[in-house]
């Protein structure tokens, strides 16, 4: 199950001596050359990979299960080139211990919008080939079955889910916030083949244990719980037959947990009562966490159902000969060090924004996937090809990101460390910390990465983007203390936060970012300071290290519809002091036909006032190109193609260190304009962030800025106004 490509890289270790080149080279980018190194190309005609992928060669349908669905699609012409290490190397007699990293680069010739035309794309992970010895692999076909749909499987899925009950303490634990049940549960009672009955529990009842289902709705959900059919499904049991593939294997997996009862959001969730699901969407963090177990459609599209057909082959660990030694039998494995995430993130399930939290905050869950069965719980990460844990060997920074936030959840962690981030932030420091801040750095970064994931996902409802993430927000201030602003956090750190920027002024999948209406509007969701306020890929290394904050948040009003719990608001401000100065924006490349091209380069002209001249300012009258992270594309609106817009500067801090790659930013701030609504000059939206370097920042101040204190004087000057963002 090797295609001959990936077969002749193995071969080149008997054949080639490290550090040279073999095959045709790149055009795009050189491999560094080392004694210790095999480099080489690996696929190089049109269509060569895409062939050997569908043929299922082990390596190559891993590599693109790698590639975003974007490339997969518009990458008109690639080509792949290999690096394989010797990780380590002995004597004669030591060679069979040797170990090897494979690693793999994508070269894009061609490509179509919004794919670069050219480009260079490295595999998130690395494959490791090791003894078979070192990770416990058979170094034979896995014994699995070839279909996940057999006593076999469910024999292992009861096995891990006694093995967690009882002996994983962590798993076993409450960590319920408002201690909210469901209002609703499905019986799939036992004795009854094929039927269930819905079921209701009054709030004071605490329920009976039960399993969740996070599924993929689709666009033609049917079978759903409404005002005129709940009474039928209440009193009666009705046959699973009527139901999606994947609800009814879904209650199939609940008897093979001994689970009576099973909540689908779907069935259990009055679809047509707004006041319902705003009831149960406010308690879901707590319906996932008071789960016995949570049930993964992974591998299911709207039209599927849990369990798959599978070719065992393709299962990790792959079996291989030494690469060495001229010898036939299969003393190493090759295995994939992401193939944890490369097997669930890449599907449809794991696209779903609501996804996120149920996976997060299940004390278990069961991934039906593709070609295997994985399991999670707060203690363990398994599979079928590794029942008793994942290696460490193949696991990588994805990997063990995974349950990541668990420590931040964890209630247990709380009571025993016996720390307070209230007492932090009022003695926080972002410049000299009196005290250790490493916890609260650690669950505000863990909020921020779980944004930046979560803002990759998709909704089918725009205005579910709060809601589908509050169960853990809820979670985070419940152990935090903090105030939730629509995303944010009402602590010391709020000023940097605002600083998230997004990547290109796209979403995940390569389109275009896009804004949602203003406050007072209908599809209003959030205010503009908020990443909820837009469907974008976001970057929000936060929260990180400033030399000086030079805004004051003066107030913040949030405003929820009755019955939201760090969901849904209806409006929010936030009232900042601080210095503000006019500009005007504008793109600047242009093409060979001088049509300008928006590819993230801008040029800011200062407005000098009057006042400015008066006081002897000596803003530079020169155009410059600070660093500039628009929310939306300035050339979005393609029946106007605007190139340029007036823009007001609200620099928020010097010494940012929230850029990619740990780059320091002299100055750093909000974009901002005036909405199109409303009378009060006062009030901004923001449309952006922008960065200067030292240069830049003189430009703005005058040639004294070089010193922080005379900028930190100048906003507490004449040149602070009270402003609000909406």
């Amino acid at each position: 199950m090797l295609c001959d490509a990936c077969t002749n890289i193995f071969s080149a270790v008997k054949t080639h001596p490290p550090g040279e080149w073999i095959g045709i080279e790149p055009k795009l980018f050189a491999y560094p050359r080392n004694p210790n190194v095999w480099l080489g190309s690996h696929h190089i005609e049109p269509h060569s990979f895409l062939n050997a992928a569908q043929g299922r060669c082990y390596i190559c349908s891993t590599i693109y299960r790698d590639c975003s669905t974007k490339l997969r699609t518009q990458a008109n012409s690639l080509r792949t080139f290999y690096e394989l290490t010797l990780a380590t190397s002995g004597g004669p007699h030591e060679a069979v211990k040797a170990r090897y990293d494979l690693d793999f680069t994508i070269e894009i010739l061609d490509g179509q919008e919004p794919i670069a035309k050219q480009q260079v794309i490295d595999c998130n992970g690395t494959f490791k080939i090791l003894p078979k010895q070192e990770v416990s692999a058979p170094g034979e076909w896995l014994t699995l079955t070839p279909n996940t749909f057999t006593g076999q499987c469910e024999d292992q899925v009861r096995h891990w889910l006694e093995n967690c009950a009882q002996n994983h303490i962590d798993c076993n634990q409450d960590w319920r916030v408002a201690g909210k049940s469901p209002a609703r549960l499905l019986n799939v009672c036992p004795d009854l083949e094929n039927s269930f009955r819905l079921e209701a529990f009054p709030g004071s009842v605490r329920p009976p244990k039960y399993v969740t289902l996070s599924h993929c709705w689709g666009t033609e959900m049917t079978a759903t719980l409404t005002t005129l059919n709940q009474a039928e499904l209440i009193n009666r049991y009705h046959s699973t037959t009527s139901l999606p593939q994947r609800f009814q294997d879904a209650m199939e997996i609940a008897k093979w947990m001994r689970v009576q009862y099973i909540w689908i959001d779907a069935l259990c969730i009055i679809q047509d009562s707004a006041e319902d699901w705003l009831s149960e969407s406010a308690k879901m963090g707590d319906i996932y966490t008071s789960s016995y177990c949570n049930i993964a459609a992974t591998s299911a599209g709207p039209q599927k159902g849990c369990f798959t057909n599978r070719l065992v082959s393709m299962v990790e660990p792959y079996a291989i000969p030494n690469p060495q030694l001229h010898e036939e039998s299969a003393t190493y494995v090759v295995g994939y060090d992401d193939f944890w995430s490369n097997s669930l993130l890449d599907t449809p399930l794991h696209a779903r924004g609501w996804v996120l939290q149920e996976r997060l905050l299940s004390p278990r869950t069961i991934h039906f996937g593709q070609e295997q069965i994985f399991w999670e719980c707060r203690c363990q990460m398994a599979c079928e090809a590794y029942p008793t844990g994942i290696p460490e060997q193949f696991k990588n920074r994805r990997t063990r990101a995974w349950r990541q936030a668990d420590q931040m959840l964890d209630p247990h962690r709380e009571r025993t460390s016996q720390w307070s981030l209230m007492g932090f932030l009022s003695r926080f420091s972002l410049t000299k910390p009196k005290h250790n801040p490493a916890q609260l750095s650690q669950i505000y970064g863990i909020w921020s990465n779980i944004v930046e994931a979560y803002m990759e996902c998709k909704l089918s409802y725009d205005d579910d983007k709060l809601v589908a993430i509050s169960g853990i927000a809820q979670k985070v201030a419940g152990v935090t203390g903090e105030r939730y602003l629509a995303g944010l956090w009402e602590n010391s750190l709020l000023g940097p936060g605002l600083l998230w920027y997004v990547l290109g002024r796209r979403q995940a999948d390569g389109t275009s970012s896009i804004g949602f209406a203003p406050e007072g509007h209908r599809g209003y969701r959030a205010p503009s300071w908020s990443w909820a306020s837009l469907e974008a890929r976001v970057i929000w290394n936060w929260p990180v290290s400033c030399e000086e904050v030079l805004i004051d948040i003066i107030k913040t009003d949030i405003r929820e519809p009755e019955g939201s719990k760090l969901g849904r608001v209806s409006s929010a401000r936030m009232h900042v002091r601080g210095s503000l100065f006019e500009a005007k924006l504008s793109i600047v490349t242009q093409s060979r036909d001088e049509s300008f091209v928006e590819d993230g380069r801008y040029a800011l002209c200062l407005e000098r006032t009057e006042r400015h001249q008066a006081n002897g300012d000596q803003l530079a009258e020169q155009t410059m190109e600070p660093i500039v992270y628009l929310d939306m594309p300035l050339m979005s609106d393609r029946s106007s193609r605007r190139t340029s817009i007036e823009v007001f500067l609200l620099p928020v801090c010097l010494g940012w260190q929230g850029r990619s790659a740990n780059l320091t930013t002299r100055l750093a701030g909000l974009l901002l304009t005036r909405p199109a609504f409303g009378s009060s000059r006062a009030v901004f939206t923001r449309i952006g962030v922008f960065g200067m370097d030292h240069n830049q920042t003189r430009n703005l101040y005058g040639p004294s800025s070089d010193e922080a204190g005379f900028i930190k004087k100048r906003t507490k000057g004449s040149d602070n106004k009270a402003i609000v963002l909406v």
